[in-house]
């Protein structure tokens, strides 16, 4: 079954949490590259990576930090334990990933405005006339916002990212059932809203998913 697993970051984080106990849990080079520019960016991205060897350490009793690499087109993986598929996301003050024995994608969406120059630019033709025939407003946005994360879940877990393909194939939320086109096979989803103001989405070839995600701080990283 496909897991997925969501961390609370804070705004503030105390420098002396992320030095002395954050960074064991991470490849050596991973954390030189944070402590080289510390950013609000960068040290989310840490956190993100922190966070998956902290679960495959818990799920899988590995004690030392995986080795993660990367494909052509950027996706990371595990290349010592390629049975161990992963994916992680973040936006914001939320990192979400996603532990699978099949490969996985995950993307994690702030709530935002749907501009129709984005849809246009980016969306399926049929894709852009469900949208656009919701009255703009809250209804509209949390629907645009639903529709990328679905979207961009499936092409981190294809590996592809979104160049050139993310108006390839379409996806549509009906009376709750994520409905795909003909040239999506095998790819099953499942959208989570139970963060407010944020739309979560899960791609992967197996059809299990848990009912809810399971969250995490900052601080149960360093237990």
């Amino acid at each position: 079954m496909v897991e997925i697993y969501v961390m609370h970051i804070p705004k503030d984080i105390d420098s002396f949490l992320l030095k002395e106990k954050i960074s064991p849990l991470l490849e050596r080079s991973k954390f030189s590259d944070w402590n080289k520019k510390i950013t609000r960016q960068t040290t989310i991205s840490m956190l993100s990576y922190a966070f998956v060897q902290y679960l495959v350490k818990q799920k899988y009793e590995i004690q030392n930090p995986i080795a993660v690499e990367y494909t052509t087109l950027g996706k990371p993986f595990f290349p010592e334990f390629p049975d161990i598929c992963f994916n992680i996301s973040h936006s914001e003050q939320y990192a979400c990933v996603a532990l699978a024995k099949e490969e996985v994608g995950v993307d994690i969406e702030r709530t935002r405005t749907c501009k129709p120059e984005i849809v246009a630019r980016f969306f399926h033709e049929s894709e852009t006339k469900d949208i656009l025939a919701i009255p703009p407003g809250e209804s509209r946005n949390i629907y645009f916002t639903q529709l990328w994360a679905l979207k961009e879940s499936y092409v981190k877990f294809l590996g592809t990212g979104i160049a050139n393909v993310f108006n390839t194939f379409h996806v549509r939320i009906k009376d709750g059932i994520i409905r795909t086109s003909q040239n999506m096979p095998n790819a099953y989803f499942k959208i989570y809203e139970q963060l407010n103001g944020y739309q979560i989405s899960i791609c992967s070839s197996i059809d299990t998913f848990p009912e809810n995600p399971k969250f995490f701080s900052v601080q149960d990283l360093t237990s």
